[in-house]
């Protein structure tokens, strides 16, 4: 798993089972410190991981 601060935003890029994924943060951590995230499916990212 690779994950990237991007300004405030939280992304993480996930590879599994020849699959990658973008997990990208959708709000800002509350106060537990917990943080909604959408998850996009993206075979472009493929080449980055080899």
């Amino acid at each position: 798993i690779y994950v990237r601060l991007d300004g405030k935003q939280v992304i993480a890029f996930v590879k599994r089972h020849n699959h990658a994924y973008i997990l990208e943060a959708t709000s800002q951590p509350d106060q537990e410190g917990q943080v909604s995230f959408q998850t996009t499916q993206n075979p472009d990212l493929m080449s980055a991981f080899d």
